[in-house]
C-alpha cells in the first residue's frame, strides 16, 4: 500500500473504532449508577478495614480500664462481627427516652437485639435511672458499613454528574474494547502480506484479553494493597482520611487501563521483531536493560507506591520473555536485508 493508502486506512480505523465507543458509551449510561458503585467498592472497602484496625487499637490502648467491666473481650468481639464501637455518655434522661423507644421490652434484650449498644454496659442503665444525673458511659454499636466515616463524599452539585458521565465513559470502554481493538488490528493486517494477515485472527484474543487480565489485575489485587499501604501512613500520622469520590474515580480509572495497555507488551514485541526493528537475540541480550525499565515505566504509571510498582512490574517482566516465545514460535521470513556481522565478506 502506498503512503496515502496507509492515511485512508487509518482514518477509516479510527472512525471504526470511536463508533464503537459512542455505541458502548450509550450502554454504559444505563449502567451508570452500578458502575460508580462497582468502582467505589474497593475503597469503601479499605475504609472499612481502616475503621475496624483503628476501633481495634483504641480498645487495646484502654485494655486495663474495660478489663475491669468485663467490656473489652466483648467489643472485640464485636469488631469482629463487622461492628464499630463509638464511646458515649448516656444521662438518666437518655436511659428513659431509649426505654421508650424500646415500646415496653426489656431494656437489655431490646438493645442488644438492636445492636446499638455493648451488652455489660447496660446493666449500668437500671443503675442509674433516677438515681442522680451523673452520665453512665456507654459504647454504642454501629455497622461498620453504616458509619458515615465509610461515606466516600463530594463537595459540589456537579461532581456527582461528572463521576457519572466517566464512570458511564469506563463501561462503554469495556463493552466496545473488544471491537476497538479489533479496529485496530485491522489497520495493521493492512500492512501486512495477505499469508500474514492471519496473524490479526490469533492476537487479536491476546490483545484483548491482555488488556482485561490488566485490569482486572489492578482493580481485585493492585487497589487493596495500594489504599492499605497509603491508610497506613493516616494510622501512623493519625490523620483521619476523607475522600473524594473524585479524586478517587480518576486514580481508580487511570490505573487500570495503564495496566491493560501496559500488558500489551508481548504484542508490541513481536510488532517490532516482525517489522525489523528488533530481533530474538536482541531481546535475550539485553532482557537486564529492558527489566529496568519496566521498573522505571512502571513506576512513572503508578502512584509510586512499592506494591503497585511491583505488582506491574512483575507481571510485565514475565510477559516481556512471552514475548520473547512468541516471536520464536512465530518466526519472521528472513529479508535480503537481514545479515549478521560473520556475514560480511572482506574486500581487498
Amino acid at each position: 500500500m502506498s503512503f496515502s493508502q496507509h492515511l485512508d486506512e487509518l482514518r477509516t480505523c479510527l472512525i471504526r473504532a470511536f463508533t464503537f465507543l459512542a455505541v458502548g458509551v450509550c450502554f454504559g449510561f444505563a449502567l451508570g449508577k452500578p458502575a460508580v458503585n462497582f468502582i467505589t467498592m474497593p475503597l469503601e472497602k479499605s475504609l472499612q478495614h481502616f475503621l475496624t484496625e483503628q476501633a481495634k487499637r483504641k480498645i487495646k490502648s484502654e485494655i486495663n480500664d474495660l478489663n475491669k467491666t468485663g467490656q473489652a473481650g466483648d467489643l472485640m468481639a464485636y469488631i469482629e462481627q463487622g461492628y464499630l464501637p463509638t464511646e458515649s455518655y448516656l444521662t438518666p434522661t437518655d436511659c428513659k427516652a431509649i426505654l421508650h423507644a424500646a415500646t415496653g421490652r426489656p431494656l437489655v434484650d431490646a438493645l442488644h437485639a438492636e445492636g446499638k449498644i455493648s451488652i455489660h454496659n447496660v446493666d449500668n442503665f437500671n443503675e442509674a435511672k433516677g438515681t442522680g444525673v451523673e452520665p453512665t458511659r456507654v459504647f454504642l454499636l454501629t455497622k461498620v458499613e453504616d458509619d458515615r466515616r465509610a461515606k466516600i463524599k463530594s463537595l459540589s452539585q456537579q461532581e456527582s454528574f461528572t463521576i457519572w458521565i466517566k464512570a458511564s465513559f469506563v463501561v462503554g470502554l469495556l463493552f466496545s474494547s473488544p471491537f476497538v481493538f479489533w479496529s485496530i488490528w485491522m489497520f495493521i493486517g493492512a500492512g501486512l502480506y495477505p499469508h500474514e494477515r492471519r496473524y490479526v485472527y490469533i492476537f487479536l484474543p491476546i490483545s484483548i484479553g491482555l488488556f482485561i487480565a490488566g485490569m482486572l489485575l489492578a482493580f481485585f489485587v493492585v487497589f487493596q494493597f495500594v489504599l492499605d499501604f497509603l491508610f497506613l501512613f493516616n494510622r501512623m500520622l493519625n490523620i483521619e482520611p476523607d475522600p473524594r469520590i473524585s479524586e478517587w474515580l480518576n486514580f481508580a480509572l487511570m490505573l487500570p487501563v495503564g495496566f491493560g495497555i501496559s500488558f500489551q507488551l508481548p504484542l508490541v514485541m513481536f510488532f517490532l521483531e516482525r517489522i525489523g526493528v528488533f530481533s530474538i537475540k536482541t531481546y535475550l541480550s539485553k532482557w537486564k536493560i529492558s527489566a529496568f525499565a519496566i521498573v522505571i515505566i512502571s513506576a512513572m504509571l503508578t502512584p509510586g507506591d512499592p506494591y503497585s510498582m511491583l505488582l506491574m512490574s512483575i507481571p510485565l517482566v514475565v510477559l516481556y520473555f512471552c514475548g520473547v516465545l512468541m516471536c520464536k514460535l512465530f518466526p519472521r521470513s528472513k529479508s535480503i536485508f537481514d545479515f549478521d556481522e560473520q556475514d560480511l565478506v572482506p574486500v581487498d
